[in-house]
């Protein structure tokens, strides 16, 4: 519990929130997790919408006295992408973060992904996209990419 109030503390100090809404941790987690004995994730809420919030997301190292950095994930065509995601998530016991963006709060269009990470970085493992809202659930969304585990 340490650790993660001195990692988030520490990364509100470098971001630039001057974007961000002042009650966005009202309603999203402030949170920190361990990457590995070196880095650790953590997400500072950023904006809350009718529906869905966003969180800037940063690599923050554990030791040392290094500044923690915006994440830099691609999309499936190599692009790297803002380091603001939408209902961002991270499972610790797969290393798998996740974001889904929904064009609308029916959630018949818009953007997921999930990247896993490698000990590194975060490499793209799945992502899926529906442009035209009109009644197609995340399910069925257009799968962009998907790569096997091992």
């Amino acid at each position: 519990d340490q650790e993660e109030k001195s990692l988030i503390t520490r990364t509100k100090h470098i971001r630039d929130a001057s974007s961000c809404e002042n009650n966005a941790s009202k309603y999203l987690e402030e949170a920190a997790y361990a990457l590995n004995t070196q880095k650790a994730l953590v997400f500072l809420p950023c904006i809350q919408g009718a529906y869905q919030g966003s969180s800037d997301v940063f690599i923050a190292p554990r030791i040392g006295g290094g500044a923690p950095e915006p994440i830099k994930l691609r999309d499936p065509a190599g692009e790297v992408l803002d380091s603001s995601l939408f209902e961002p998530s991270f499972d610790p016991a797969t290393g798998v973060l996740s974001t889904f963006a929904k064009g609308r709060g029916l959630a018949d269009c818009g953007f997921r992904a999930e990247w896993i990470w490698d000990g590194q970085a975060f490499q793209i493992s799945a992502a899926s996209q529906q442009n035209t809202c009109g009644g197609v659930g995340p399910g069925d969304w257009p799968t962009l990419y998907r790569s096997r585990k091992r």
